[in-house]
């Protein structure tokens, strides 16, 4: 375990390293000038040479990269060109908004998923499987942002009603921020719901067929504490995989939605450093969103390792396998000569 959890550790840095470099060259290619944007557009040559001093736009790239990311690292990644005050301040503002907002969407999948897809699977092909079915699939091509707006209409919620209160200042209850950010969560939900239901759905269906749980009914065990005991047990990794892949793109889908709500989380902030070519701020957002679905996508194989160490063995086994491989083809090559 502890060899897996290491090489897991450097994967996820060696991903994270990767997406910085990428975000970093993204942004140094982009056309403009930010310390142009700072000083103006009548401003002296003298003056944006000073600027871009000051910010360290004159250094050679490889140099620009180091500085960035010890920033990051560091949790020093700089000030913002368009507030004018250090972006950790910003993000430590927003950000528990659209944590709050993820993983309020994400308890509701759950919430909803796991019922539908244990009724889906009792009658596999049955009126009440298709219904789920077809209303699930319905949700999953409906835009979350149109989705959002149809919740808006058909609830007569406005933006001032999400946004405005939260964006107020007034000083809110927990019960306060649920209410406010319930709308905005399912419609992120319903969005979402469809993949973890088909998942878990077929995984019963599939684990229902199984000889472990024909010699259980032989030994006149309940229906239901065959469902529940055994196969929904069996069923776990394949929905945790799902509801992993589900909470990264949550992450990412809140960013839209807070759009449509106006609420002042990350997704606004980051709409706002883009128009003002604010690059510190973008990269920062850019860099976390990155972290928190690396992150997400790590505890997921965690829980499966833990779940079900046979996935150890299989892994282990694979890349024996691939290690051993090439010197099998060797000495098959130098046999048949």
């Amino acid at each position: 375990m502890a060899a897996y959890l290491l090489r897991k550790l450097r994967d996820t840095i060696f991903t994270l390293l990767l997406v910085s470099v990428i975000v970093f060259i993204i942004f140094a290619l982009i056309p403009g000038n930010p310390a142009r944007i700072i000083a103006g557009v009548n401003a002296t040559p003298e003056k944006v040479a000073f600027i871009e001093a000051e910010l360290g736009l004159d250094q050679p790239l490889p140099i620009r990269f180091i500085n960035y990311l010890g920033g990051l690292l560091t949790g020093n990644p700089g000030q913002s060109l368009r507030f004018n005050v250090p972006v950790t301040d910003l993000i430590v503002d927003a950000a528990p908004i659209t944590l709050g907002l993820a993983f309020y969407a994400f308890f509701m999948v759950i919430l909803l998923a796991i019922p539908l897809g244990l009724i889906a699977s009792r009658r596999p092909g049955g009126v009440v499987d298709t219904v789920i079915h077809v209303v699930t699939e319905t949700t999953l091509a409906i835009p979350p942002f149109f989705m959002a707006i149809v919740l808006m209409l058909l609830f007569r919620v406005t933006q001032a009603d999400v946004g405005g209160s939260l964006s107020s200042g007034e000083i809110l209850t927990f019960g306060d921020h649920l209410k406010m950010l319930t709308l905005p969560a399912l419609a992120i939900a319903l969005s979402r719901l469809a993949m973890v239901v088909e998942f878990l759905r077929d995984a019963l269906v599939e684990e229902s067929h199984t000889d472990y749980v024909r010699t259980a009914k032989g030994k006149g065990a309940s229906r239901m504490r065959i469902r529940m005991v055994h196969v929904l047990r069996n069923c776990l990794v394949p929905t945790i995989t799902a509801l992993g892949l589900i909470l990264a793109e949550i992450i990412g889908g809140s960013i839209i939605i807070e759009q449509v709500f106006l609420l002042p989380g990350l997704g606004r902030l980051l709409f706002t450093a883009v128009e003002a070519r604010d690059f510190p701020l973008v990269q920062t957002i850019i860099m976390l969103i990155a972290v928190l679905v690396v992150l997400v996508n790590f505890v997921v194989d965690l829980l499966n390792q833990f779940i079900d160490p046979r996935l150890r063995v299989v892994q282990s086994h694979s890349r024996r396998h691939r290690k051993y491989q090439p010197t099998v083809a060797a000495a098959k090559k130098k046999g048949n000569s």
